[in-house]
């Protein structure tokens, strides 16, 4: 989670660092009857009821992305709760891939193992409102969090600033190993990725 403030440009990174899924997926997805809609790849705003409902489809994986607090207004139920408790086992178990049960009157729920990842690189307050929302229960600590300072009166408009295409050209490269799928597989499937 990434605070930053308006009018830098939080949308365009988004939607820079996504571009090369979205190829991916489009690609992978083009054989699909046209009456078949593909999983979406990336969600931007959802209940966590919306949410939970989706997995079925995607065998438990989930991916949460957006420039907008609105992702976390409707996931942590900032904007309809009315003082109640939010859901927010999904987001728990999802973030190391717990085993989730749920039983819905209304709907069909998911059983089995969850795995998430939920990006938001917003305007400030994002932070505040996890861990508002959080309320002793873990949320907040599933999170790494950065607040950039403000660049008001720091920036020079006389420069040009341009993104070095050789960078983006890198990391689309890079992210051609992650291929999007046609059908969803197994967690026990996935392939173990490190950081080295």
């Amino acid at each position: 989670m990434i605070e930053s403030p308006s009018g830098i440009g939080k949308s365009l990174a988004t939607k820079i660092f996504q571009q090369p899924f979205y190829k991916s997926h489009k690609l992978a997805n083009s054989n699909l009857p046209p009456n078949m809609d593909a999983p979406a790849l990336f969600t931007s705003n959802s209940t966590p009821e919306a949410l939970e409902h989706s997995l079925s489809g995607t065998k438990g994986f989930f991916s949460c992305v957006s420039s907008e607090q609105g992702l976390f207004n409707s996931l942590f139920g900032l904007s309809y709760g009315d003082g109640k408790q939010s859901n927010n086992d999904l987001v728990l178990n999802g973030f190391d891939a717990g085993y989730m049960d749920s039983k819905r009157i209304t709907r069909i729920g998911y059983s089995g193992q969850v795995g998430g990842a939920i990006s938001l690189f917003a305007q400030p307050g994002s932070i505040e409102k996890v861990l508002n929302a959080s309320n002793g229960i873990g949320l907040s600590e599933r999170f790494l969090m950065l607040s950039e300072p403000h660049n008001l009166g720091k920036r020079n408009h006389l420069e040009n600033n341009t993104i070095d295409i050789s960078l983006l050209e890198q990391y689309s490269d890079k992210c051609k190993k992650f291929t999007a799928i046609e059908t969803p597989i197994d967690f026990e499937e996935c392939n173990e990725l490190e950081i080295g």
